[in-house]
């Protein structure tokens, strides 16, 4: 199956995990747009918590240069991967890298040939807000091979780092 094929009836869980995630950097707050998406996030994550708490769902996400995007020419899309990275399909998009990064990244996603991305682990957090579901997708984007492999100088990024606890 290739990347964009036919979406499959529910998410294949990832075995990612939050311990493989504790050694890393905060992951950056760097995807907008999440509230369009809350569909395919509700069927990531289940529905929002009870309690105070919410949900830290660990996931794969591929962000996908999107150069022919009407609103934004430096536009990345953010997918979230339907099990391990080496299977590469797409469940369903999440967001869109903000536009700050994505003036940054994009010429470098761009270096990489045709239809550029890159596969990021994230975590998707939120679920525990009183008036209404809320969730958030944060990248671990800062990652050396990434960022090496990008040509992005890692200070560009330093700004969006969030603390996210793990436990």
């Amino acid at each position: 199956m290739g990347l964009f094929s036919k979406k499959p009836a529910g998410p294949r869980p990832s075995s990612l995990t939050l311990n493989d995630l504790a050694d890393q950097d905060d992951p950056l707050n760097v995807v907008s747009g999440e509230s369009h998406y809350f569909a395919i996030l509700y069927q990531l994550t289940g529905p929002p918590t009870e309690d105070d708490i919410g949900y830290r769902v660990p996931w794969w996400f591929l962000a996908q240069r999107q150069a022919d995007n009407e609103y934004d020419a430096n536009a990345i899309a953010v997918f979230a991967l339907n099990g391990e990275p080496d299977e590469a399909d797409v469940f369903g998009q999440v967001g869109f890298i903000q536009k700050d990064l994505a003036s940054i990244l994009a010429p470098a996603l761009d270096a990489l040939g045709d239809n550029p991305a890159i596969v990021l682990p994230g975590i998707i957090v939120g679920g525990f807000s009183k008036e209404k579901a809320n969730v958030g997708v944060y990248l671990y984007l800062q990652q050396d091979d990434v960022i090496d492999g990008l040509g992005v100088p890692a200070g560009l990024l330093q700004g969006f780092a969030v603390p996210v606890d793990l436990t």
